[in-house]
């Protein structure tokens, strides 16, 4: 069974280009500033030894063994949650608006509603209060558009 999404994303491939470029950028910095750090140290302190990078490797086994000792109590605490409960969701699902309330919700006509339900892609133009101004249908669903 395919799901559809509620929200599409702009897939250009420039700004998809941009994402990974400034995503590589951003790391290459952190690990130029990391081995930079390093280096430094060593190089700084000669008569140190190996101490330094002993030292950073030291730090960073105590950071993990937090996030390890983290994650170990979340997954413990969501276990007992299950076993406790008996695997019981606790919480209710909210009854779903019916047409008309959603249509108030939105403050668009109910005819409007049914026409959005139809389409594939739709653009919502909102005005500075909040509001709806303007909606754009651009592709209605293939069984809709054959009817046509």
């Amino acid at each position: 069974m395919q799901q559809n999404a509620l929200i599409f994303t702009e897939q250009r491939i420039l700004p998809r280009l941009l994402d990974v470029l400034m995503s590589v950028i951003a790391w290459l910095g952190f690990s130029w500033l990391i081995f930079k750090g390093v280096v430094t140290e060593i190089t700084n302190n000669t008569h140190a030894g190996p101490h330094p990078f002993f030292s950073t490797v030291n730090t960073l086994t105590l950071y993990i063994a937090v996030a390890l000792l983290n994650g170990a109590m979340l997954i413990f605490w969501a276990r007992y949650n299950q076993i406790r409960f008996h695997g019981v969701e606790r919480r209710q699902r909210r009854p779903g608006l019916e047409q008309a309330q959603l249509a108030e919700s939105f403050d668009v006509p109910e005819t409007l509603l049914a026409e959005l339900a139809k389409a594939r892609v739709v653009t919502v133009h909102h005005s500075d209060s909040g509001g709806i101004s303007r909606i754009d249908i651009q592709q209605l669903l293939e069984t809709d558009a054959a009817e046509r």
